[in-house]
């Protein structure tokens, strides 16, 4: 099982194609709106408690997503990490 063993992520993660602007949005909206938190509450608990990572990094504080993942706008994505088994692949834009 590489994903614990050698701590990557898993070769296939599920996508989501978000609306929101990366500019403007918090990390908490990003985690809200695609479901990887059922609150924004819930969602400033996570970041809180250190159980969130963008492209591996652990996000500490609940800031634009632009500053917390400056290659936000990229085409590949951000890789969106809550706790230890739930990964998702972020894009933005229409």
């Amino acid at each position: 099982d590489r994903l614990h063993k050698e701590r990557q992520a898993p070769e296939q993660v599920a996508t989501f194609r978000s609306e929101l602007d990366p500019s403007n949005s918090s990390v908490a909206d990003l985690l809200t709106s695609t479901g990887l938190a059922s609150s924004k509450s819930n969602a400033l608990r996570l970041i809180q408690q250190g159980g969130v990572r963008i492209n591996e990094v652990h996000v500490k504080a609940n800031a634009p997503i632009s500053t917390v993942a400056p290659s936000a706008s990229a085409a590949e994505g951000l890789l969106v990490q809550v706790g230890k088994r739930n990964f998702l692949r972020v894009s933005f834009g229409g």
